[in-house]
């Protein structure tokens, strides 16, 4: 069946399809402040402090009317100062909700097999665990600061 944004029955089952498809690979709810939409969340494993998060644009039981908005999946790494804020590590992926209704998780699934992908390419800190990033001289940097402490 073909998705259709105007139609509350396509978007209550647009909502449904993603949810199972998502919390069957092991994500599970997030609460962040400031977002009313169901974001699923799971821990890297590998990377200390890296959560894999996908923002779902499901507000209540169905997903929101046609907008400005996708499906996002993305990578963000989570410092133990509390004082610091939560940054995104990896290239954000959308998703768009066009096409069949049974296509669209699908397509949310290829994009977190992207991005597990390139966690497991992504160098880490030997000291600490924490993802490492490059610097604009390129440079490998430990995200934790770890080397402040």
């Amino acid at each position: 069946m073909k998705y259709n944004h105007a139609e509350y029955g396509h978007r209550w089952a647009l909502a449904t399809e993603v949810k199972m498809a998502v919390l069957g690979h092991g994500f599970s709810p997030k609460a962040i402040p400031g977002t009313n939409e169901l974001v699923l969340a799971r821990s890297s494993g590998r990377l200390r402090g890296v959560e894999v998060l996908v923002y779902t644009t499901i507000v209540g039981e169905a997903v929101r009317p046609m907008g400005v908005d996708a499906i996002r999946v993305c990578a963000v790494f989570n410092p133990t100062d509390e004082s610091q804020r939560s940054r995104g590590i990896l290239k954000e992926r959308k998703v768009l909700r066009t096409g069949e209704i049974t296509e669209i998780p699908g397509r949310v699934i290829e994009r977190l097999k992207d991005i597990a992908e390139e966690l497991n390419d992504l160098k880490h800190c030997n000291a600490c665990g924490a993802p490492g990033l490059i610097s604009k001289k390129g440079n490998m940097y430990c995200a934790d600061a770890c080397w402040t402490r």
